[in-house]
């Protein structure tokens, strides 16, 4: 339990300083989602349109 409360001390001190590491971690998975969705977004996009443009 003690090992539990040192881990969480450790945290939220990082948070509170101003260059964060999981602060930094969370805005390089972040980025790394968008970039992963736009780039799988993007082909699928284009399928929809071609598909649309069929039906006309």
């Amino acid at each position: 339990m003690e090992a539990i409360k040192l881990v969480a001390r450790a945290i939220t001190q990082d948070l509170n300083r101003e260059e964060s590491n999981v602060i930094e971690a969370i805005g390089k998975g972040t980025e790394f989602l968008f970039k992963f969705i736009l780039f799988l977004g993007i082909p699928f996009f284009l399928f929809v349109l071609s598909q649309f443009f069929k039906l006309l």
